[in-house]
């Protein structure tokens, strides 16, 4: 259980982090 909410937290930062990178590269 805990190891499912640590990749899911990592998943979610790096879908977050990517989306970042392309917002900035659209500006």
């Amino acid at each position: 259980m805990l190891v499912a909410m640590a990749v899911s937290t990592i998943i979610i930062a790096a879908t977050y982090a990517s989306y970042d990178l392309v917002a900035t590269q659209y500006k």
